[in-house]
């Protein structure tokens, strides 16, 4: 298995030690309290953990990492040219035309 991200790095943290602090689990994983605070709320908020006064962090599901990853800007870059060109391809009144724009949009799909 490979090298495991911050997040699934304290989820385990909330596995060993429920009641752990901020502070402490930032020293732990090499990070901010704040980064933490924003790794909890992602949790919290994707129904990984739930916070309890008392009992601290209750794991609610065995965490996982998401498959999809965040789109890059140069993916978002690409497919809004993309979507542009694809009107350019509708609009295109000559096969001529066509043909230009079918061949910047294939030059487009290998950067998707």
């Amino acid at each position: 298995m490979g090298k495991l991200s911050k997040m699934e790095q304290l989820f385990n943290l909330f596995l060993d030690n429920p009641l752990i602090k901020n502070a402490d689990a930032a020293e732990e994983l090499g990070v901010s309290e704040q980064a933490i605070r924003t790794m909890k709320y992602r949790m919290k908020k994707n129904g990984y953990i739930c916070t309890d006064i008392d009992d601290g962090i209750i794991p609610l599901k065995p965490y996982k990492e998401d498959v999809e990853k965040p789109v890059s800007l140069k993916a978002q870059i690409y497919r809004e040219m993309l979507d542009i060109y694809m009107q350019d391809f509708r609009d295109a009144e000559t096969f001529r035309d066509r043909l230009e724009v079918g061949q910047e949009i294939r030059l487009i799909l290998k950067n998707v």
